[in-house]
């Protein structure tokens, strides 16, 4: 690669990794993906309450676990955002810029552990752009994901693990890197031990002879974790993860049934495979596998929802699939330290994923960053050193036709992100909620009560952020209520979130608001907004009923007098 001046200076090819990468993340940071779903708005507004109050929605000081719809989220967003919503106030670009610095911190994060890894400036800078430019890192790092700091906090912890070995002190570097991670996301509390315990094993001499930093280390890591696991204990934080796991009541009935089957059957050998065990297994294992599959990873075509990931485009470009394999199998020949390291995060990465019911996940599958782009690029430098030895014309024609094709990869990415991405998930991301609220400001001074419909999800928490609503209203609003688990808010004010009814106009001064349904047929909607659509005609998706319509006061008084 030397034939081209730019390998020579890796520091250079890194600097364009992280400028490309922060464009790639940034620009119309607001409009792709379109809407603000209600995580997100969720996530911003309680940075909004802690900016204002020092408390989240529901009243709490500083919490480092929010509460939010019952899946207790990581609180540690929502307070890295508050200097951005007190310098920039409050909207959806401010809500999503620090998740786009995150990224570049990834980009940087995998550059740091490669250069550990290859030992070389050259393949890591390699590492750092195919980081920069994939589509699975740019898409996450677009919208609020308020654990993904955790990636490059664990990247980082990994580079410095392998530090260790030469500078033994590094381990406790890596124990505070790996201990913060875990306030971050499940997936990451169950990767992170395995990591460690396999990593322990199969390194047990290195580590029998450095016991003090190992002992400094695992204290040091535990007093780092200590709020996080007075928080976790305080707090429900199982209750998500016990939500989306297999070990659910769908697969003990597959047990049940097939235990039923062979009874009448009398054929009590099955019972080696109807038993809830095996069944757990076999839905582990589907999972598991299916994570490495190529549908998964190159041709997007086992996605786990509109909203993770972008129809027809893989997480990886193909162009690296031979490289990969490669790779792989170049790696697989050594025994050092260092691939052992990276196998080992290779096969954990989708552990925790595979307990899901809607696995392969893209999102929870994020634990395979930068290790198959390292594979990826040890596969580069091992055919590189065949053709290097080749004429430059060769030579050229390798790098120019992969620099080409990872090009290509990337510009129908970018066809596929900018100009049909937002059509066709506008739903699943909830926009046409901040013209709702635009559109309920302007009606409010007319009506005494207007309804909203819950048909599409959590109306309240939309109000919440685009009506910037007074935190110390919202909190006593949540006080005041039910607790109820996706959602707690019944009305605010004027504002009662529920389906409305034709009868609900009959009350005088009333505003419905119902999804693209509508209420019956017969009366018409006075104002409607509809789906983001800059190519063909758009769809209703919000349609506006009045009790001052002609035809609605007629109804309302040809039923009250039967």
């Amino acid at each position: 690669m030397n034939t081209f001046g730019i390998f020579n200076r890796p520091g250079v090819l890194l600097f364009i990794a992280i400028f490309v990468g922060f464009m790639l993340r940034v620009l119309l940071l607001d409009f792709i993906p379109p809407g603000f779903n209600w995580d997100e708005a969720s996530v911003a507004y309680n940075a909004f309450t802690l900016a204002q109050t020092g408390r989240d929605e529901f009243g709490r000081s500083w919490p480092l676990i929010i509460e939010s719809f019952g899946d207790y989220k990581t609180g540690l967003y929502s307070i890295l955002l508050v200097p951005f919503i007190k310098t920039f106030g409050l909207s959806v670009f401010v809500a999503r810029f620090p998740n786009v610095l995150v990224g570049v911190l990834t980009i940087i994060a995998s550059y740091y552990f490669a250069r550990q890894y290859f030992t070389r400036q050259l393949p890591a800078a390699l590492v750092a752009l195919l980081i920069a430019i994939s589509p699975w890192a740019i898409h996450v790092s677009r919208f609020v994901l308020e654990w993904h700091l955790g990636i490059p906090l664990t990247i980082f912890a990994g580079a410095f693990l392998l530090q260790a070995k030469e500078h033994p002190k590094r381990l406790l570097i890596s124990a505070v890197f790996f201990a913060s991670a875990l306030y971050f996301y499940h997936s990451l509390r169950l990767f992170i031990p395995l990591l460690l315990l396999t990593h322990l094993v199969l390194n047990k001499h290195w580590f029998l002879e450095h016991k003090k930093e190992v002992v400094l280390s695992a204290v040091l890591g535990f007093f780092v974790a200590l709020p996080f696991l007075f928080s976790a204990f305080s707090n429900n934080i199982f209750a998500r993860p016990a939500a989306v796991s297999i070990f659910n009541v769908g697969n003990a009935g597959l047990a049940r049934e097939g235990q039923y089957r062979q009874t009448v059957s009398h054929l009590p050998i099955f019972a080696l495979i109807n038993n809830t065990p095996t069944v757990y297994a076999q839905e582990f294992i589907a999972r598991y596998l299916a994570h490495y599959s190529p549908q998964f990873l190159f041709t997007g075509q086992l996605q786990a929802s509109p909203r993770t990931a972008i129809e027809r485009v893989g997480l990886l470009y193909l162009v690296s699939l031979p490289f990969l394999i490669i790779g792989l199998y170049a790696s697989a020949q050594k025994s050092t330290e260092r691939t052992r390291l990276a196998f080992t995060w290779l096969l954990l990465a989708p552990v925790a994923s595979s307990l899901s019911q809607d696995s392969p996940h893209e999102l929870r599958s994020l634990l395979f960053l930068p290790i198959f782009q390292i594979f990826t690029v040890s596969g580069m430098l091992f055919v590189w050193k065949k053709v290097r030895t080749q004429n430059k014309l060769l030579q050229r024609g390798f790098v120019v036709g992969i620099f080409l094709m990872y090009l290509l990869q990337l510009l129908f990415f970018l066809n596929r992100y900018y100009l049909f991405y937002p059509e066709e998930t506008a739903l699943n991301w909830q926009a046409g909620y901040a013209e709702l609220v635009q559109q309920i400001q302007d009606y409010e001074p007319f009506f005494d009560t207007i309804i909203i419909t819950t048909g599409y999800g959590q109306p309240h928490i939309f109000f919440a952020f685009f009506g910037t609503i007074d935190p110390t209203i919202y909190q006593q609003a949540i006080q005041d209520q039910n607790a109820q688990f996706n959602g707690r808010i019944e009305s605010l004010g004027k504002l009662h979130f529920a389906e409305g009814s034709p009868s609900d106009l009959c009350q005088p001064n009333t505003l419905v608001v119902t999804t693209h349904r509508g209420l019956d047929q017969e009366f018409k909607p006075f104002d409607t907004i509809t789906t983001l659509n800059r190519f063909h005609e758009p769809e209703p998706l919000f349609k506006f009923y009045a009790s001052s319509d002609p035809q609605i006061i007629a109804t309302c008084t040809q039923n009250s007098t039967l």
